[in-house]
């Protein structure tokens, strides 16, 4: 009798434990579509920063979608309960076949959240 106490106790634990754990999820919003294919492939951590590799495709330079050079923008948005916060913005250039891009300065920021990657024309400063 104790023992079915006991994994009744742990059954009704179970359903609790598996809906606190949420998957995150990166959806990129790439304005440079038609410059550059973007596809996210992993998230790396370097002293707790979460770093999105990303495989990039350079269908032709990003000069030729309406950008006034070769150089990008992206920032990084948490997503929680339909608004977004703004966590990191840079510039970088698209080269080779996969990119970077650094998400927040430390995982604790995001935690089980969404992250929005917004790709597009860096303004002149």
């Amino acid at each position: 009798m104790a023992v079915l106490k006991y994994s009744l106790l742990l059954l009704s634990l179970i359903p609790v434990y598996s809906q606190a754990i949420t998957s995150k999820e990166i959806v990129i919003e790439n304005k440079l579509s038609s410059c550059i294919n973007i596809k996210a492939s992993e998230i790396f951590y370097v002293d707790g920063m979460p770093i999105l590799e990303v495989s990039n495709q350079i269908i032709k330079p990003s000069s030729e979608c309406g950008c006034r050079s070769l150089i990008s923008e992206y920032s990084s948005n948490l997503v929680m309960d339909g608004y977004e916060s703004r966590l990191l913005t840079a510039k970088l250039i698209f080269e080779g076949e996969k990119s970077k891009f650094p998400l927040a300065t430390s995982n604790k920021i995001i935690g089980d959240y969404s992250v929005l990657i917004k790709i597009y024309c860096a303004l002149p400063d």
